[in-house]
């Protein structure tokens, strides 16, 4: 899950493992992160996903090719 600030030059994310929380922020000297709409105050991307924003990538501009995903069981 991903917090967006209003600037959009920096963002903290907040990731879940087991045994607890762990948060990280970053803020781009120059240039914006390019966030897609969101429903809400936070949003939900898969790995592939977070590394292209974080990257500079802009995923209105991307398509995800069909492919099989496995679902991951939650314990």
């Amino acid at each position: 899950m991903h917090y967006e600030i209003r600037s959009r030059d920096r963002i903290k994310i907040l990731f879940w493992e087991e045994g607890g929380y762990w948060s990280c922020a970053r803020r781009l000297e120059e240039g914006t992160f390019r966030w897609p709409s969101m429903e809400g105050a936070c949003a939900r991307y898969r790995r592939e996903e977070l590394l292209l924003l974080l990257g500079g990538i802009d995923l209105k501009e991307t398509q995800a090719r069909k492919w099989y995903r496995r679902k991951i069981e939650n314990k």
